[in-house]
């Protein structure tokens, strides 16, 4: 009976290594099209990968630094104009008080007495 037992035990054993080299193989073709799957939802939900997101936010980082800048130029070109639009104000005093003066100053003409006329 020993001879028959050792043989069992062989086929047994044979049997068992298959059926886990079945069962292995089953687990990677599972694991392939898992994998096959969660790509092509992947691919329909558009997702970005990471590459996209770093170049996105750099993109983002720039277009901050670059609105921040225009606003300080936009704020320097602001005071700018509301000091020459000072400037302005003040020149336009100056000239209607000149004139004015100008108008004080100068005589109106001089009307001849009456039955002077042609004397």
């Amino acid at each position: 009976m020993k001879i028959g037992s050792g043989r069992w035990r062989d086929d047994l054993s044979g049997l068992a290594g298959g059926a886990l080299s079945v069962a292995v193989g089953l687990k990677d073709e599972c694991e392939a099209w898992m994998k096959a799957r969660r790509e092509l939802m992947l691919q329909r939900l558009d997702l970005a990968r990471g590459e996209e997101v770093e170049t996105l936010r750099a993109l983002a980082a720039r277009a901050v630094s670059e609105t921040e800048a225009l606003t300080a130029r936009l704020a320097a070109l602001e005071a700018r104009l509301a000091a020459c639009e000072e400037r302005l104000a003040a020149l336009a005093a100056e000239r209607k008080s000149a004139g004015a003066a100008e108008e004080e100053t100068s005589a109106p003409p001089s009307e001849e007495a009456p039955g002077t006329e042609g004397a």
